[in-house]
C-alpha cells in the first residue's frame, strides 16, 4: 500500500509539474518562426534574441531527440552556432524534455559539438514576405526589383537580392523595426502598431494589415484568419 502511495503522489506531482510547465510555455507565431529562418540567413543573432524564450516547437514525438521538443529561441542559437562557428552562442541553448518528449538534442553541450564539428548549412524560409513589410520592404518596393510581385510571390527572390552588399547592411540596419516578442506578446503588438501605424486595429484592412494582425496569433495553422488569407495568397511565404 505505502508503494501505492509513493507511486500515486508521484504520478500527480508530475502532471502537475506538466500543468506549470504548459502554463509558461506557448507556441510559436509565424513572426518567430520567420525570425528563426532570416536570422540564419543573415547571420542574425539579434533575430534570435526577439523570440519569445517561452516558444515551444513540437516535432514527432519518436523523432531524433533535437526535434522532438525544443525552445525555438535556443534552436536558434543551437543552429546559428554551427553555421558561423561561434560557440559562444551556445551558451544561450536551453534544454526543454515533456513527458515521452526528449529534448536533450538541443543542449549547450551539443551546441558546442556542432561547432566543433565544422560550419553547416541551412536553407528554408518562413514569412518573408510579412517581416519585410515591417522593416518596411512593401509589395510596391519589391515590384520595383520584381515586377510579377504579388501576383507570383517574389519575397524570397527579393530577400536574395538584399543579402549582398551595400544592400545587405541596409537590410540588417532596418531589423531593429520587428517586434521584440521576448518583452511579451504585449509589448510586441504595440511596437508592431508603432512601426507600422497604418495597420493598427482599428485602421486598414487590405492583405498586408490583415497578415500582420494574423501573424500575432499563436497556433497559427489553426487559426480562421489564415484560411481567410490564403483566399489572396499563401499568407507565410
Amino acid at each position: 500500500m505505502a508503494n501505492y502511495r509513493t507511486g500515486f503522489v508521484t504520478a500527480i506531482l508530475m502532471a502537475s509539474s506538466v500543468i506549470v510547465l504548459s502554463a509558461r510555455t506557448h507556441a510559436p507565431n509565424p513572426f518567430e518562426d520567420g525570425y528563426f529562418y532570416l536570422a540564419l540567413h543573415l547571420n542574425a543573432p539579434e533575430l534570435c534574441d526577439k523570440i519569445s524564450p517561452d516558444t515551444v516547437e513540437y516535432g514527432p514525438v519518436f523523432g531524433a531527440s533535437d526535434m522532438r521538443i525544443r525552445y525555438l529561441q535556443s534552436i536558434c542559437f543551437f543552429d546559428l552556432a554551427g553555421k558561423i562557428g561561434d560557440a559562444s552562442l551556445c551558451r544561450r541553448v536551453k534544454t526543454i524534455s515533456k513527458l515521452l518528449r526528449d529534448g536533450s538534442g538541443v543542449s549547450e553541450d551539443a551546441c558546442q559539438g556542432r561547432v566543433r564539428a565544422g560550419r553547416i548549412n541551412i536553407g528554408g524560409s518562413h514569412a518573408t514576405g510579412l517581416l519585410l513589410g515591417v522593416m518596411g520592404y512593401t509589395d510596391d518596393e519589391i515590384r520595383k526589383v520584381f515586377p510579377k510581385h504579388p501576383d507570383r510571390d517574389e519575397s524570397s527572390n527579393f530577400l536574395n537580392h538584399m543579402l549582398w552588399e551595400p544592400r545587405r547592411s541596409e537590410l540588417i540596419a532596418h531589423l531593429n523595426r520587428l517586434p521584440d516578442f521576448s518583452k511579451g506578446d504585449a509589448q510586441a503588438t504595440r511596437d508592431l502598431y508603432a512601426a507600422v501605424p497604418q495597420c493598427s486595429p482599428t485602421k486598414s484592412d487590405d492583405y498586408e494589415c490583415e497578415r500582420l494582425r494574423c501573424a500575432l496569433v499563436r497556433s497559427h495553422d489553426d487559426a480562421p484568419c489564415v484560411r481567410a488569407l490564403a483566399q489572396w495568397r499563401a499568407p507565410w511565404r
